[in-house]
């Protein structure tokens, strides 16, 4: 059989003749990205191929002629092994270090379930033979803990222990560990955030609530889909699949493990407890749960309520002896990275009426009013992430993440680092469809003009492109490839199919609540995408109500601020339990109005003259 390497990794495997590159890395466990999950219509798991490959087929040739690529450039989900192969993989420099700088200063209530209890037993004698439970538990009891579990693998190691100046760590009311009293026993924990494209660990001092450490990590499950559907249509395509994607994510965290610990100098052993938030299909795939039901009718999941399962039964590098468990989930789509971002943003605390929006590869809203609460979930897609969008990439170096109208009524781009453009983000897109829109190169249809009746200065850019036109983004010498940047009218569709999808889900909303526009107390957008976009290009497209900017806040993180909230107190884990049955669910797919709102929402608004 082949060996195919992987360079710049450097890392080789034995495959079948005829295995596609792209089985081949998601064997070799190697994180990469391929948005359609392998089905070829996508065109974006590029890579370079240095030797061994089958030849190109038709599809590649089209794909990688309409990318304007002049390297020796493949598709890995169609160049196919057959002798012993090299390639080089991308390597994402940027994007997930960025999240890792999104936080917000919110207090933390310290009260971990783990805590610490010296053990001072009373000596047995002849007429009083007490067993060593027993006397732990008398012990304890002075101390102020009136009960204590303790099973077989801790009965079995009290029995081979010395008693004497011995202290225990305790979840809750269960012994998790003996240990020398005096001796410095620090316990730490982990919040984690499964995203669909991005995940992010931070590392927290139980006893002080301090973060030592954060680190993130593309998602290891890309080279499945870049959305969650996609993910699911690969596992029930092959079953094997589902195992895969839950070992893809465990060794990802688990690399995510090391780096925080390295980052802090601390032993791995010193974990004891970890809380994860995802949403409801990522919480699934975390937990090795077929999420399938999630994509048929009537879109249920497994399991919504919270799970705690011992960190051995997941492979997680923490103590063997150490807790892992979620959030809740609320309904189908939306979960536990919802309640998180409630928690952390204090909705349920709030005398306010406040919109938080999620703009992720799954658009998460939740609306907030002194009556109550609902959320939905829309399918936004992953438009926003560069999957659908001709020179879409994500938020790496190089890719163009603002756009502007320069003094001469041109455009100007500003790009991640400052250098030539090799595509564009999500805060890129936003920008530059308002400016289309501010500049008259596109109608409130979202339709491009004839070339013929743009203004002088700018008629240079409307370009024909296959059925449609095109707009010049990029001129040739401010791209890397040297070759000009634009932006399809599909690339325009794919924006006002997500918008759309967004704009009716918070119109739903709003309908079901009776909320009117103008009664709009704050906009939080959340997430790592709501911190990056521009609040004046988001409204001026439709993407969020059109109210006063100073209400337009954006959060960070929101759902991992919520897993350390939750990690750090008792009290706010089970804040988590209520929330999550409290928060009213809206199923967009089965309301009377969601179809009709979609469609106006797909609309560009009128423009302030």
């Amino acid at each position: 059989m082949p060996i195919i390497t992987f360079l710049p990794m450097d890392k080789s495997i034995t495959v079948p003749r005829g295995t596609s590159v792209l089985a081949a890395i998601r064997e070799a466990g190697i994180s990469f990205s391929a948005p359609c999950g392998g089905k070829g219509s996508c065109g974006k798991c590029v890579m370079e191929e240095v030797a061994g490959l089958a030849p190109e087929t038709k599809a590649e040739e089209d794909a990688l002629n309409s990318h304007q690529l002049g390297k020796p450039m493949r598709l890995a989900c169609q160049a196919r092994i057959c002798h012993d192969a090299v390639v080089r993989l991308p390597v994402p420099a940027f994007s997930d270090e960025r999240k890792t700088l999104l936080h917000r200063n919110i207090s933390f209530h310290i009260d971990p379930r783990f805590t610490r209890e010296r053990i001072r037993l009373e000596k047995a004698t002849v007429l009083e033979p007490s067993s060593l439970v027993s006397r732990i538990r008398e012990s304890l009891k002075r101390e102020g803990k009136t009960w204590i579990n303790i099973d077989l693998k801790h009965l079995r190691q009290i029995a081979m222990t010395p008693m004497e100046n011995v202290a225990g760590l305790f979840l809750d009311h269960d012994l998790v560990d003996l240990y020398q009293d005096g001796c410095e026993k620090k316990v730490y924990g982990l919040a984690l955030d499964i995203g669909t494209t991005t995940m992010v660990m931070y590392l927290l001092d139980l006893d002080s609530g301090r973060q030592l450490a954060v680190s993130a990590l593309a998602n290891p499950q890309a080279s499945f889909g870049a959305d969650v559907l996609s993910r699911i249509s690969s596992m029930r395509r092959n079953p094997d699949n589902l195992t895969l994607l839950h070992t893809v994510l465990i060794e990802g965290i688990n690399r995510l493990i090391t780096n925080v610990t390295a980052l802090a100098g601390i032993p791995q052993d010193a974990i004891y407890d970890l809380v994860a938030v995802g949403n409801t299909c990522m919480t699934h795939f975390f937990l090795g749960v077929s999420p399938a039901s999630l994509a048929v009718a009537p879109y249920h999941a497994i399991q919504e309520q919270p799970v705690e399962v011992p960190a051995a039964d997941l492979k997680i590098a923490m103590n063997k002896n150490g807790l892992v468990r979620t959030l809740p989930g609320i309904r189908s789509f939306v979960g536990a990275d919802t309640v998180g971002a409630i928690l952390a943003a204090e909705l349920h605390k709030s005398p306010k009426t406040v919109l938080l929006i999620d703009i992720g590869t799954n658009g998460e809203i939740v609306l907030k009013t002194p009556a109550g609460m609902a959320a939905c979930s829309t399918a936004a897609g992953p438009a926003f992430e560069g999957a659908t969008i001709l020179h879409g990439m994500r938020a790496d170096m190089g890719a163009i993440e603002g756009v502007s109208i320069s003094e001469n009524k041109g455009i100007e781009i500003k790009t991640i680092g400052n250098g030539k453009a090799k595509g564009i983000c999500g805060s890129g897109l936003i920008d530059a469809v308002f400016v289309f829109r501010q500049l008259g190169l596109m109608d409130a249809t979202g339709k491009i003009i004839p070339v013929e009746q743009a203004p002088g200065v700018l008629a240079h850019r409307i370009i024909p492109w296959k059925k449609g036109r095109a707009i010049i983004l990029a001129a040739k010498e401010e791209t890397d490839t040297g070759k000009e940047m634009i932006i399809t009218q599909q690339d325009i569709r794919q924006i006002q199919l997500t918008k759309g999808a967004i704009q009716a889900g918070i119109a739903v909303l709003m309908m079901e609540l009776g909320v009117e526009k103008e009664e709009l107390d704050e906009i939080i957008l959340a997430g790592a995408f709501g911190s990056y976009i521009s609040r004046v290009s988001a409204r001026g497209i439709g993407l969020i109500p059109p109210v006063e900017l100073e209400k337009i806040v954006s959060f960070g993180n929101a759902a991992g601020e919520g897993a350390k909230k939750t990690l750090l107190s008792k009290r706010e884990y089970q804040e988590s339990l209520a929330l999550a049955q409290k928060v009213k669910y809206i199923p967009l797919s089965a309301h009377k109005s969601f179809n009709h709102l979609f469609l106006k929402g797909m609309h560009f608004p009128v423009l302030d003259c």
